[in-house]
């Protein structure tokens, strides 16, 4: 997180050492040139305290440093002196250049000295306080006052300069400050984790996983769709917790927003650890008045999920997050937020989101930077993407901030605060006729010391021209008028779980999706379903591939085989001697659940046709018997494919089939057409006889037989 310091701190280095070398007269004068420092193997000079934070010209500046002798020599002429440099520093590289200037380099005019009476032994410390009015550092002799400027504290041994502790004056000469809002958003996730075991057994007929899902659960076990157990939460959340850490610094703050991942929450709330106990009902009273974004269920890698065609996983992680989250953290939540690992949000990784519904998506430090580099002014942390499956509202951290509360430079909270200062001063300083909302989205493994963050966020608190607000706010604003260096279509990321893994864990997932409505407690099968498949995507398993790799394949089997059981139990063919019938169907249930099936047959050809389909309910180890009706059309033989499907009608097993011999006296009904139907001619022969006897001459009794005889011919 350095990067952006370092670069910019080269960059106006040389300008800065000028600027403290063309000093104009000093307030006091010096106490003779600074001699080259002795090599030291540790700190010696520290900053502790300098009130006010934010100094006007009514006030008396007062500063507090502790000098400590590190050495193996006594220092015999401890001299302490105050130092500033009038100039005030007027962009983010000069913050940097000032604060990173090493012990040798010019501190600035001496404004006050204390000579300590008695020389300093090893190991001992020793605090000295300087006092100056406001008005006497000569800050209101130049015009465009108002900001940092950099202060120093010394310590030498007579001539020789033993070392430097450097931070910032923050002047306020006016009452009339621009501000600028400053948004922060912490997340609250989880470590690289195991899923709870459930242990899956494959019988000779059918997979029975064990325990039930539907029994009690045990003591300490998570709830259903719950990725982490007691011992994965417990170190989390301890005194020294990285969880706990978050909500220590930030607990005071309202303005800092919290992105959480449910499935943590769940398993906190399932913990017997009185850490955990602890740690969720401070989170629940700290959550009061302020924004919070309910994370997708366990926390999936976004952009190896949009490389995968791992769609089904992120609608269920979607899914199982926003029916879980109001129950789960007791008020509404925002779910509308994806946040890819590293903020990694290339344009693929964009698309496959909105496609998702997301509406929100945090991209990486430095991600869509102003297309001007380097950028005089420092944006409004949000821009709008447009993708082929909707347009993204994409938050774009502030990388320098983020880097002073990710990695912050300073030997005590107070210098660290100071330079949080001196920075958004400077930001707010910038030519920028627009309010400007930036924003610090903090990295997942953000472990902070509590101490320093309150003390920078108070700072910013009281910091005439920082306004701190809600992320909501910038939400509901328009884009900023700034042109932003594009998105690659795909970035480059060896970390991501690899696509053909994905494809497996999603086809996994849209399978239970289907089967899930077969049983009697569909929501919960597929709440567990979808959590144990989603944890190998989870963001934390970066960090290790290997347990990553080994986590897929196992939860990928188990979830095979708590969805095998269902089968057709087939016998020998099957005989139709009727028009219509019954044909029987036997289904046997090896699940641990009641299922709910529906048997269709599908005869191979028209000689059969089958009726509607029956739904039946087959106990959970058991096998039922249902029958089909079906109507032959003619004789012959057939095969009948049998498919068992959810209600919704999606397969739920492998489809079975059987023969079917149609045997139903077409024959016998044959003959008695034809004989019919020669009955029918004869007696029509006869009467047209008549009639043409009847036209003609009278007919003789003896002639009858003889024209009979001729009819019936």
């Amino acid at each position: 997180m350095n990067g952006p310091r370092t670069r910019r701190g080269l960059a106006t280095l040389a300008a800065v050492l000028l600027g403290s070398a063309l000093l104009a007269a000093p307030v006091a004068a010096q106490d003779g040139p600074l001699a080259e420092p002795r090599e030291t193997t540790a700190r010696t000079v520290a900053i502790t305290s300098i009130t006010p934070q934010v100094l006007t010209p009514d006030e008396t500046l007062v500063v507090v440093a502790r000098v400590h002798n590190a050495g193996e020599e006594e220092i015999a002429d401890p001299v302490a002196r105050l130092h500033v440099n009038r100039f005030r520093v007027v962009d983010r590289a000069g913050v940097d250049a000032w604060a990173d200037l090493g012990p040798g380099e010019p501190p600035g005019s001496v404004v006050a000295t204390e000579r300590l009476e008695d020389p300093l032994p090893p190991g001992a410390t020793r605090a000295v306080r300087f006092e100056i009015a406001g008005r006497e550092l000569g800050f209101l002799d130049l015009p465009d006052t108002w900001g940092p400027r950099g202060l120093a504290v010394s310590l030498a041994d007579g001539a020789a300069t033993v070392d430097v502790d450097r931070s910032f004056i923050l002047w306020l000469s006016t009452d009339q400050v621009p501000q600028t809002r400053v948004s922060i958003l912490a997340p609250l996730t989880g470590n690289p984790v195991d899923v709870p075991a459930w242990t899956v057994s494959t019988a000779s007929d059918g997979a029975t996983p064990d325990p039930e899902p539907d029994s009690e659960q045990t003591e300490g076990e998570p709830d259903d769709g719950d990725v982490l157990g007691a011992e994965a939460i417990g170190p989390l959340v301890s005194a020294q917790g990285r969880l706990a850490a978050v909500l220590g610094a930030t607990a005071a703050h309202k303005h800092v927003a919290y992105a959480v991942d449910p499935a943590v929450v769940a398993a906190s709330i399932a913990s017997s650890d009185s850490a955990a106990s602890a740690w969720t009902a401070q989170l629940l009273e700290t959550l009061d008045g302020r924004d919070v974004f309910a994370l997708a269920w366990a926390d999936p890698d976004v952009a190896a999920l949009a490389r995968g065609e791992g769609a089904a996983l992120l609608d269920g992680a979607l899914r199982l997050s926003a029916e879980r989250s109001e129950e789960l953290l007791r008020r509404s939540v925002r779910t509308e937020l994806v946040w890819p690992a590293g903020g990694l949000a290339d344009a693929t990784t964009l698309e496959f989101a909105a496609r998702a519904g997301a509406k929100t998506v945090v991209a990486a430090p430095g991600v869509l930077a102003p297309a001007l580099d380097p950028s005089p002014v420092s944006p409004t942390g949000r821009t709008t993407v447009a993708t082929e499956a909707g347009d993204v509202v994409v938050l774009v951290p502030d990388a320098g901030l983020v880097a002073e509360l990710v990695s912050p430079v300073g030997s005590t909270p107070a210098t660290i605060a100071q330079r949080l200062l001196a920075e958004t001063a400077v930001i707010a300083r910038e030519p920028s006729t627009e309010l400007r909302h930036l924003v610090i989205a903090l990295p997942r493994d953000w472990h902070p010391d509590p101490t320093i963050v309150q003390a920078q966020l108070e700072a910013l608190s009281a910091a005439p021209w920082v306004d701190p607000t809600a992320l909501s706010s910038l939400l509901g604003t328009p884009d900023p008028r700034v042109e932003r260096k594009p998105l690659p279509r795909q970035a480059d990321d060896r970390e991501m779980l690899d696509t053909d893994t994905v494809a497996d864990l999603s086809q996994r997932l849209a399978f239970a999706t289907d089967f899930a409505p077969v049983l009697t407690a569909p929501d919960r099968f597929l709440a567990r379903q979808t959590a144990q498949l989603l944890a190998p995507t989870a963001v934390a398993w970066r960090a290790d591939p290997a347990g990553r790799a080994d986590l897929a394949a196992r939860v990928i089997e188990e979830a095979e085989a708590r969805t095998v059981g269902l089968e057709v139990v087939t016998g020998s063919d099957v005989s139709l001697i009727a028009a219509e019938g019954e044909v029987p169907v036997t289904v046997r249930n090896g699940l641990v659940e009641d299922a709910n099936v529906v048997v269709e047959l599908r005869p191979s050809s028209g000689v059969l046709v089958a009726g509607d389909p029956v739904t039946v309910l087959v106990a959970a180890g058991e096998q039922a018997t249902v029958r089909v009706p079906v109507r032959s059309v003619a004789n012959g033989d057939v095969t009948i494919e049998v498919a068992l499907l959810s209600p919704e009608g999606r397969p739920v097993a492998p489809s079975s089939s059987f023969g079917v011999r149609v045997r139903a006296e077409w024959e016998n009904v044959g003959t008695g057409v034809v004989a019919a139907l020669l009955g029918v001619g004869l007696v029509a022969g006869i009467v047209r006889t008549v009639r043409r006897g009847r036209a003609g001459t009278r007919l003789d009794a003896a002639d009858v037989p003889e024209l009979a005889r001729e009819a019936g011919q």
